[in-house]
């Protein structure tokens, strides 16, 4: 009651905000959701808060500045709690400040290198103040405590698990989670990154992947669109829903409660306000397009593709089909220049008809065949990490007691010999350029057949998938049938991404099934080398 008592008020439940008032102090330790409890005016006499363990924002703390200094703090158990402190200044999302006195922060990418100012990495936390590890838990001290890559003394360095991004004064910006980092439609997002950008708009907002329609869902305090998010990030990032909530809902010490978070159903993506149908031939047959591609029930004239869920993939789809439908030819940058249908179908009555592109046709194999672009890539990426799996296709089929196991391999013949490019290596010339080589059809498929124990599967398939391939050497298609205690099997398929991708695996699995069952498939009229050459020809300046 003298003066200059440090209070530390870390469960939200256990402070009593009037009680508090009455104590008489002058510095003051807050978790950031008692601070948003307290009355600014109550406690005149305060001269410094320190806020931490939470995520601090700007509308937080405006109450407090002039009246105050407030300090946001940073850092975990295993650093002595406190890593880093900065003075808020005000700004929308307050940095966590520099690193304390004997402290040393660094934050590193995968490969444990340091990253560049403005790049986003794991943050990595070392100093006189480190712990020494878990008591009784070596393999999970081996994990988290790990060599300082770039002091070169011996140092270690805690991995925090958060992700952190170094600003141009020194200050670190409080990014995410690493383990918040999710896949959605293949494109690798950190939550936390998004959940960045959409609190410089909102007063708080949490983002949580839809893995079933694979889409990005942002619970927000406040109001902000698409296309204000769409200015600060990349597409793939901008989420396709936008759920608008007084506040969100909070567990009893204040953390975010997903599992009480409302379920988007009712809530229509990409909404832009009034419903407004078709008004010409042209915007009708597009909505019944964008309906169909996109699997929605109707489509608004003025709805955004992409707050729908539309991707680029999807993007492609729709390309082709007003090419069929209208008779035109318009680039895919066009769904991202025009991405509502008044605008797509302005773009399609200016269009040059009959400018469509040449059908694909079989082109002879008596000479270099070249890469298609998607090909390309992937076998840049190859050269630069050959080891990598990042790009392998596993895919794992339940299968029964009763297999006929000469059939299934008789099946995998055939369906190697039906696609050229399940049995095409990427072969670089003299000149280091790549070419595609097909192999010869083969007589026969030899399939390992592996007894391995129901409760070892997973382990098997982990493994299995992370083997890499060689795109020179080939194949680029593996097989091998797992035979198991139970009387099942399971064939552990896998493939470079280089050869097919996830919808072609579904034609995959598909054609297997009918070979297997001896139905007759019809046959191709091009393969994939011909969509290359045409692709080359086509689209090249």
């Amino acid at each position: 009651g003298n003066g200059g008592v440090l209070v530390v008020a870390s469960e939200v439940q256990r402070a009593d905000p009037v009680l508090l008032a009455g104590l008489g102090f002058d510095a003051a330790s807050v978790v950031p959701s008692l601070l948003a409890q307290l009355d600014p005016a109550a406690f005149a006499g305060v001269d410094t808060w320190v806020v931490g363990s939470e995520r601090v924002t700007g509308q937080l703390v405006a109450g407090w500045l002039g009246r105050a200094r407030v300090f946001n703090a940073y850092g975990p158990t295993e650093a002595s709690v406190l890593a880093t402190l900065g003075e808020v200044d005000g700004s929308v999302l307050p940095p966590i400040g520099g690193p304390l006195g004997n402290v040393r922060v660094r934050v590193l990418d995968a490969g444990l290198r340091e990253v560049p100012v403005g790049v986003s990495g794991e943050v990595f936390i070392g100093g006189v103040g480190l712990a020494r590890g878990y008591a009784g838990q070596p393999a999970l001290t081996a994990e988290r405590f790990v060599a300082d890559p770039v002091g070169g003394d011996g140092s270690r360095l805690y991995r925090s698990g958060d992700m952190g991004r170094w600003r141009a004064d020194g200050t670190l910006d409080f990014v995410g989670r690493v383990d918040a980092q999710v896949k959605v439609r293949g494109f690798r997002v950190e939550l936390g990154e998004v959940e960045h950008v959409l609190r410089e708009f909102v007063a708080d907002a949490v983002v949580v992947a839809d893995e079933v329609q694979q889409r990005l869902v942002a619970y927000v305090v406040g109001s902000v669109t698409a296309e204000q998010v769409r200015e600060r990030l990349p597409q793939y990032m901008v989420p396709a829903v936008f759920v608008e909530l007084t506040a969100l809902p909070r567990t009893a010490n204040g953390k975010v409660d997903l599992a009480a978070l409302p379920a988007p159903g009712g809530v229509r993506p990409g909404a832009t306000g009034v419903f407004v149908g078709p008004r010409t031939p042209v915007e009708e047959l597009l909505c019944g397009i964008w309906a169909d591609v996109l699997g929605v029930d109707r489509a608004g004239v003025h709805d955004d593709f992409f707050e729908l869920g539309g991707h680029s993939l999807l993007a492609t789809q729709v390309v082709s089909r007003v090419r069929l439908v209208f008779g035109v030819e318009l680039p895919v940058e066009v769904m991202f220049d025009t991405p509502t249908i008044a605008d797509l179908a302005a773009a399609i009555d200016s269009a040059v008809p009959g400018a469509a592109a040449p059908p694909v046709v079989p082109v002879g194999r008596d000479g270099a065949l070249p890469l298609s672009f998607a090909q390309q890539r992937l076998w840049f990426l190859h050269q630069l990490q050959p080891e990598s799996a990042e790009y392998n296709m596993p895919m794992p089929i339940l299968l029964p007691a009763d297999l006929d196991v000469e059939a299934l391999a008789g099946a995998l013949a055939a369906l190697v010999a039906r696609h050229e490019v399940l049995r095409t290596r990427l072969v670089a010339d003299a000149d280091g350029v790549p070419w595609q080589v097909i192999d010869p059809a083969p007589m026969r498929f030899e399939l390992p057949v592996v007894e391995v124990p129901a409760a070892e599967v997973e382990a098997w398939l982990a493994a299995d998938a992370v083997v890499p391939f060689d795109l020179a050497v080939g194949p680029l298609l593996r097989a091998t049938l797992l035979r198991l205690d139970t009387g099942e099997h399971v064939l552990a398929l896998a493939m470079h991404h280089v050869v097919g991708d996830e919808w072609s695996s579904t034609v995959l699995h598909r054609e297997l099934d009918a070979l297997y069952h001896a139905r007759e498939l019809p046959p191709l009229s091009v393969q994939y080398a011909d969509f290359a050459v045409w692709q080359r020809r086509w689209l090249t300046g």
